[in-house]
């Protein structure tokens, strides 16, 4: 099956509308979810706003929480569990 070129807009729009119609259900729950991410300020940069604003469109039951640091004091606490996850630049893990 082939779609025409108004199929194909239609379903563009229409994938759309299902996404959007998920997040406002999920902006409904109750259930939130946290995110304990350490980031290196060395990769943080202008657009991490925006980064994190479309994140949050896209899963309103997340709660980022965000620790700006050095990338040793960011494995040091990912490694003791106070952190799920880092994002540092390759090679900065201490050996």
């Amino acid at each position: 099956m082939h779609l025409s070129a108004n199929g194909n807009t239609f379903l563009s729009a229409a994938r759309n509308l299902l996404n959007a119609h998920e997040r406002a259900l999920g902006s409904l729950s109750v259930e939130r979810r946290r995110l304990s991410l350490g980031l290196s300020k060395h990769v943080a940069g202008l657009e991490l706003p925006q980064l994190l604003a479309r994140l949050n469109a896209h899963d309103p039951g997340l709660v980022v929480e965000l620790h700006l640091g050095m990338s040793a004091a960011l494995f040091t606490q990912f490694d003791e569990r106070r952190l799920d996850a880092v994002i540092v630049l390759r090679g900065d893990r201490p050996s």
